[in-house]
C-alpha cells in the first residue's frame, strides 16, 4: 500500500487513484499476525505523523497508534538548495 503525504487528503491505495480501504478490510483470526508494506512518498515539505488503526474485536472497537522505534514516522522532502 502507498500513500502520497503531498495530496490534499491522503489515503492508502494499492495502486492508482482508488483507496485502499473502502475497497478492503483485513479480517484476522484471534492473535493471527499480519505484516503490512506501507510506502510513504512526500516531496513538497517534510512531514511527521503518526499512524492509527481501528480495530473491531467481538463488536467493540479500538484505536492503535503504531510508532517506529516510540516516535512518529518522519519523511523529509526534497529542497531545491540548502542553506548554510
Amino acid at each position: 500500500m502507498a500513500a502520497n503525504l503531498d495530496r490534499p487528503a491522503p489515503r492508502f491505495t494499492a495502486g492508482g487513484d482508488i483507496p485502499y480501504f473502502r475497497k478492503k478490510q483485513i479480517d484476522l483470526k484471534r492473535d493471527e499476525p499480519v505484516t503490512l508494506s506501507l510506502s510513504f512518498t512526500g516531496r513538497k515539505a517534510y512531514y511527521e505523523f503518526d499512524l492509527r488503526a481501528i480495530v473491531l474485536a467481538y463488536g467493540r472497537t479500538e484505536e492503535i497508534v503504531i510508532r517506529p522505534d516510540g516516535g512518529p514516522f518522519r519523511l523529509t522532502g526534497e529542497a531545491a538548495r540548502y542553506r548554510s
